[in-house]
């Protein structure tokens, strides 16, 4: 059994069994690979983590796993990390956490799109999405071609994502968001004889600025743009801090 003082649980491939004849049962069982450390995961087990306080769940291509009975309502931060093609959770009817942070990645830049509209939905899948105070978004982009400017985000890609944070700070049942985090990584191999950041830098901060200009006018957003070499290493960065 897991301990009531729990407070971080990971979630990575696992299936929940919710058929009828378990869910008359007092265990719920876990399917998923045993992990070192982890074999709990492995066996059925009645969990009980009234205190947990952050729970992160990869969401895979697989068929769309369903959140345990055992997850409280009260769970104050709420992870999903989403890859190409993953399928969110069913969120039930009763979470509603304070702080959630959506992880997306993409290969080019025609994805930002679909990453804006993937953190949408991750949002419109809570039953309680006004209840969100801190909202952190990542991005991260593997880029591997010349010329750079097709790996940055457009300015529609900005606007897009202020639409949507701004959608929700004026739902009808009210807002408690006053946070917002954007986090763009994109990495780059070298490009032989020059700088991959020369002439790029004041271009592309003024096109952040523009695109989420009405974020910025609230005093409401910190967001990060970093171009970084495969090793992390960063080469240029963009930065809009509140006041």
């Amino acid at each position: 059994m897991l301990p009531p003082t729990l407070e971080e649980l990971r979630l990575h491939e696992v299936k929940f069994d919710s058929s009828q004849r378990n869910a008359a049962r007092r265990d719920l069982e876990l399917k998923a690979p045993k992990v070192p450390g982890h074999s709990i995961l492995a066996t059925p087990h009645l969990i009980e983590c009234p205190n947990l306080a952050r729970l992160f769940v990869i969401c895979s291509s697989t068929a769309q796993a369903q959140l345990p009975p055992w997850i409280p309502s009260s769970l104050p931060e709420l992870v999903l990390s989403v890859g190409r093609g993953g399928i969110i959770p069913d969120l039930g009817t009763d979470l509603q956490p304070s702080s959630v942070t959506i992880y997306a990645s993409c290969d080019r830049r025609s994805e930002y799109l679909h990453r804006s509209t993937c953190a949408r939905d991750c949002i419109d899948s809570l039953p309680y999405p006004h209840a969100i105070q801190t909202l952190t978004i990542h991005i991260k982009l593997e880029h591997f071609w010349d010329p750079l400017e097709e790996s940055f985000p457009s300015l529609s890609n900005y606007e897009m994502l202020s639409q949507l944070v701004c959608h929700l700070r004026e739902s009808e049942q009210g807002s408690c968001l006053q946070s917002i985090v954007l986090v763009i990584r994109i990495s780059t191999s070298p490009i032989p004889g020059k700088r991959p950041y020369d002439g790029h830098q004041t271009r592309e901060l003024a096109k952040l600025e523009k695109g989420l200009a009405r974020l910025v006018e609230e005093n409401v957003l910190d967001a990060d743009l970093t171009l970084e070499s495969e090793d992390s290493e960063p080469y240029m960065r963009c930065k809009i801090r509140r006041a």
